[in-house]
């Protein structure tokens, strides 16, 4: 759904339990009601929405302990923080691209959620200190931070 002029994510799209991959990058406005949106994450791999100032989306939480969301992009969104929404998902993220939002913060708590990480991107956000716990991301490969 990328490049179109949706306001909001289609009311279909949060019926859709087999979705693997769902990118709605630079939607041409301003896209509302992100927030109060459901999307089904039961085999979700990728969560795409780069450059349409949305919010981040409720996630099912699947009914298995294993998950299979493991990359999220969610850059120029005007975050303001990491979203809590992410925590049930955080043993299978590996790659989240948080760049160019508002984040001035970062938890212990919610460094430490992100454990098994690969990849971090907070490139251009607002940070004027990591937290201590991001040296515990033993798997830790790349980490953008360029201003």
């Amino acid at each position: 759904l990328e490049g179109n002029r949706f306001e909001e994510i289609p009311p279909v799209v949060q019926r859709l339990k087999r979705l693997v991959q769902f990118s709605f990058d630079e939607q041409r406005c301003q896209v509302r009601g992100v927030d109060d949106c459901l999307v089904q994450a039961g085999v979700l791999s990728v969560l795409r929405a780069r450059g349409c100032g949305a919010a981040f989306p409720r996630l099912s939480a699947p009914t298995s302990a294993r998950t299979n969301l493991n990359t999220i992009f969610w850059a120029n969104n005007a975050l303001t923080e990491v979203p809590a929404q992410l925590r049930p998902f955080a043993q299978s993220m590996r790659l989240l691209d948080l760049a160019h939002n508002q984040i001035a913060e970062i938890s212990e708590e919610e460094m430490l959620a992100l454990a098994s990480l690969r990849d971090l991107s907070l490139a251009g956000n607002r940070l004027r200190r990591l937290p201590p716990a991001l040296g515990r991301l033993r798997g830790l490969k790349q980490l953008w931070l360029q201003g």
